[in-house]
């Protein structure tokens, strides 16, 4: 397998791993009576995670398979995949506005905050899920895989 898409997948299960750590956090906040700095802390991980690791992975994603993807034809998924991280931005400044709300000492807030938090953390699961079942096979199938393509 091609070095690129290894470093991929590996970051997959890394982001996967802290993805699934701040779910659970999330669903215990959901639970039960919580410290409102509790709830802060979780969204500023998943805000810190979105930041510094997410966006970077796309952005490496986006520079080594867009040349590799012109080769076929796999549809506006593909295309929507690939520009996910624009909604990333946009989610991040939803959590930061949530945060501020929170800081107000806004009670509805801190519910808003949790389900806005859990929200998004489906969809980046989901996300990572679709482009290992959907967009890896295409990648391997077009060559990926022999040291064709995938530069950084």
């Amino acid at each position: 397998m091609k070095p690129m898409l290894a470093t991929f997948r590996r970051e997959h299960v890394e982001m996967l791993s802290e993805l699934y750590a701040l779910d659970q956090a999330l669903a215990q906040c959901a639970e039960g009576w919580v410290k409102r700095e509790r709830v802060r802390q979780v969204v500023q991980q998943l805000q810190a995670l979105i930041r510094e690791r997410l966006l970077p992975h796309c952005v490496r994603e986006k520079r080594a398979l867009r040349p590799l993807l012109r080769r076929g034809s796999h549809g506006s998924w593909l295309t929507a995949l690939l520009e996910d991280d624009r909604l990333l931005r946009r989610e991040e400044r939803l959590l930061q506005h949530l945060l501020h709300a929170l800081e107000q000492e806004n009670e509805p807030a801190l519910g808003q905050v949790i389900a806005a938090g859990e929200r998004i953390i489906a969809a980046l699961i989901e996300h990572i899920h679709q482009e290992e079942i959907r967009l890896f096979p295409i990648l391997e199938s077009l060559g990926a895989g022999e040291g064709k393509g995938l530069h950084a």
